[in-house]
């Protein structure tokens, strides 16, 4: 299973144990890692990444990132953090996407961003 991280790698980047970083945790972290970026092609193996072919910078952001998703993931019996939204009609109003996330992934959200992997210009409807 190709994946943006590895168990040691987890352990390596928060200091816990690698026995944490379960596959299903790695897999579920990887794909919220893909939602959040946005739009990016899928490879032929169904990622949105190629790990080994990103610049350094922007390999760490993505990898510190989904560490930081499996511990939270971990911490929080695999329930990814809540996006919601409130709409009325055609207005809608949500949380910026950095506030949407828990302190703990704000760090490496921001990294992502400033690595470039997550567009933030608005988009024309």
């Amino acid at each position: 299973m190709p994946v943006y991280l590895t168990a040691a790698e987890y352990a390596s980047i928060t200091g816990r144990p690698e026995a944490e970083a379960e596959d299903r945790r790695i897999e579920q972290a990887t794909q919220l890692l893909d939602a959040r970026i946005g739009a990016y092609t899928r490879q032929d193996d169904g990622y949105k990444l190629e790990i080994s072919a990103l610049e350094a910078h922007k390999a760490t952001a993505a990898r510190t990132w989904v560490a930081r998703m499996v511990a939270y993931l971990h911490d929080h019996d695999d329930e990814p953090p809540s996006g919601d939204a409130v709409t009325l009609g055609r207005f809608s109003v949500r949380p910026s996407s950095s506030g949407l996330l828990p302190a703990e992934l704000r760090f490496a959200d921001q990294q992502l961003v400033g690595a470039g992997l997550v567009n933030t210009r608005p988009r024309p409807r």
